[in-house]
Parts: C-alpha cells; sequence; structure tokens
C-alpha cells in the first residue's frame, strides 16, 4: 500500500462521525463554558452520540446476516443506531434540560440522520453521512468559538473530502449535498432553540 493511500485510510480512519463528535464534545466541555452543566452531562452526551453509533461496526462485524451484507450491512446498522443515539439524546435534552447550546447539537445530529435518511432513501441520492458528520462539528465550532476556526477546519474538512475522493467512497456532490445537511441542519436546530 503506497503512502497516498495509507494517508487517506488514516484520515478517513481518524474523522470517522463519532470520534468527530467526540472531539467537539470534549473542546466545549473543557474550552466553553455554559455548555455543560455537569461531567454526567458530557458523558451522557458521549455515549447518545459516540458510543452508540460506533457499536454498529463490532455489531455489523460479529451478527452473521449484516457480515455477511459487507459494507452494506455495516452502513445501515450504523444509520440506525444515529437514528437511535441521536433520538435518545434529544429526548434526553428536552426532559432534562440541558443548556440550548447543548440542545442545539442534538437537534443538529437528530436533523441530520432525519435529512440524509430521506435523501439517501426517498430520493435515492448518497449524501455522504461522513461529510456531514465531519463537517457539522465544525460548523459549531465556528459558532461556539468564533471564525478563527473557519481556516483550521476548511483544511481539516478538505484533508477529509480529498481521503474520501482518493479512495473513491463518495464523490464530490455527495461530500457536498453531505456537508449542506448538517449546515442545514444546524440553522434550523438554531431557530428551533432560538439560539
Amino acid at each position: 500500500m503506497n503512502f497516498k493511500k495509507k494517508a487517506a485510510k488514516v484520515i478517513r480512519i481518524a474523522t470517522i462521525p463519532p470520534i468527530a463528535v467526540a472531539v467537539l464534545l470534549l473542546m466545549l466541555y473543557f474550552f466553553k463554558e455554559g455548555v455543560f452543566a455537569s461531567v454526567w452531562e458530557l458523558l451522557i452526551s458521549m455515549a447518545f452520540l459516540a458510543l452508540i453509533p460506533i457499536l454498529a461496526y463490532p455489531i455489523a462485524w460479529v451478527v452473521p446476516k449484516l457480515k455477511q451484507m459487507g459494507r452494506d450491512g455495516e452502513r445501515n446498522l450504523s444509520f440506525a443506531a444515529c437514528v437511535l443515539g441521536y433520538l435518545l439524546a434529544v429526548i434526553y435534552g428536552y426532559t432534562s434540560g440541558v443548556s440550548k447550546g447543548l440542545t442545539v447539537i442534538y437537534l443538529t445530529y437528530f436533523i441530520s440522520v432525519v435529512l440524509l435518511t430521506v435523501i439517501n432513501k426517498a430520493i435515492k441520492f448518497r449524501a455522504s453521512g461522513h461529510s456531514c458528520c465531519v463537517f457539522g462539528p465544525m460548523v459549531v465550532i465556528c459558532y461556539e468559538f468564533g471564525l478563527v476556526y473557519a481556516i483550521p477546519c476548511a483544511i481539516l474538512f478538505a484533508a477529509v473530502a480529498w481521503s474520501s475522493l482518493f479512495l473513491k467512497r463518495h464523490t464530490l456532490k455527495e461530500l457536498i449535498a453531505g456537508a449542506a445537511v448538517s449546515s442545514i441542519a444546524f440553522g434550523i436546530s438554531l431557530l428551533i432553540v432560538g439560539g
């Protein structure tokens, strides 16, 4: 395997959605006051937004029917796990009275997965879930910490896009659609919460 292929795979794995959201949540917990009321909120957020979705991968490897389906079985289970985790986060957020900032994050993830499902299943266009779940945290980071973060976020997103294109996982249109979905979901969430 040549260097470019190794680099593309490392970038792709290092930016899987559960890792992207974990980085976002940790940044907010340690560097932004008022988002989390306690370490418990951080842990429960990690469980709903990162742990439940990432469990889809080992489950897909051990359940024979899913294993036979290969990447498609893994992808379908991952979508289902995301819907479950993100829905639980929204329910928790509204029943526990978390901050507006955390409610926006929960809603953004949930609305994103709903929009991706509609686009991918109903419209039959394969918008990139990877792109969506990497770009979403970048939007939140720029919103919460300022536009000074736009340049490093743009460089990171370019690397993610390059890796997806190089590995032939997505087309440029699919990557742009995924990023657009997270931006739209964030905007809708802000309107709902009144942020």
